[in-house]
């Protein structure tokens, strides 16, 4: 095997420098889309885990219209938001950056317990 020459070097290191910058810029598109996803539902309601048919269609790119044709055609579940007499698309179901909403519940109960133990049950009123 032949040693390394300095253009190889470069070349490699240009290589780097350029894989190095696709990943970076498409983990800042994630987190920008993220941003936008969590303003339009804080905007809404400040329920953070159902979309309204309204907030889908922005998030979506789409008309409300498109919206409903998707929850007719079973692609989306519109579902009483817990605790509400609202209805709303599970966020899971529109972008690939939330966890599903039961797994989030789950994580926010399990918090909530080991929250209680450590400090005694919180003062609710």
């Amino acid at each position: 095997m032949e040693p390394l020459t300095t253009a190889d070097l470069a070349e490699m290191i240009r290589d780097l420098q350029q894989q190095i910058s696709r990943e970076f810029d498409a983990r800042a598109r994630v987190e920008e889309e993220f941003r936008r996803v969590l303003i339009l539902l804080a905007n809404q309601s400040g329920d953070l885990t159902h979309a309204s048919v309204e907030t889908a269609a922005k998030i979506l790119g789409c008309s409300t219209r498109s919206v409903h044709r998707r929850i007719k055609s079973g692609e989306y579940t519109l579902e009483v938001i817990p605790g509400t007499k609202r209805y709303g698309i599970a966020v899971d179901q529109l972008t690939r950056l939330w966890c599903p909403v039961a797994i989030a519940r789950r994580a926010f109960e399990r918090q909530r317990e080991q929250e209680e133990q450590a400090h005694g049950p919180a003062n609710r009123g």
